[in-house]
């Protein structure tokens, strides 16, 4: 009777929400936007390295980089290549919007406006 009442204590106190929950404290998040289908097609490149689409760097394939100054190049056959130099803070998290006109010009927002 001990040892199912010890596995539950301990079961209890690993799937508790603020042993499973808890947000790192090292690294920071960097989040893409993209409306259109043009810019959720587009690569990113974070430090000369491909990471994925724009409209799949979410949830598992997040982006998750350690402090310091990083890269980031978003591209799309067609258009200007936008290229933008970022300083990741501990802990905190970066929003980018990426939006391109017709003329082939695009850009990155920071922190856009919800």
């Amino acid at each position: 009777m001990a040892v199912v009442f010890t596995v539950g204590v301990l079961l209890a106190f690993f799937l508790s929400p603020g042993a499973t929950a808890k947000k790192n404290q090292i690294t920071g998040e960097i989040k893409f936007e993209g409306v259109t289908y043009v810019e959720k097609k587009a690569g990113v490149w974070v430090d000369g390295q491909y990471l994925g689409f724009l409209k799949e760097l979410k949830g598992k394939r997040k982006i998750v980089l350690l402090p310091g100054e990083h890269q980031i190049i978003v591209r799309r056959a067609g258009y200007d290549d936008f290229a933008k130099t970022i300083v990741i803070e501990p802990g905190q998290g970066q929003r980018y919007a990426w939006s391109c006109t017709k003329r082939g010009e695009c850009r990155l927002q920071t922190n856009p406006q919800s």
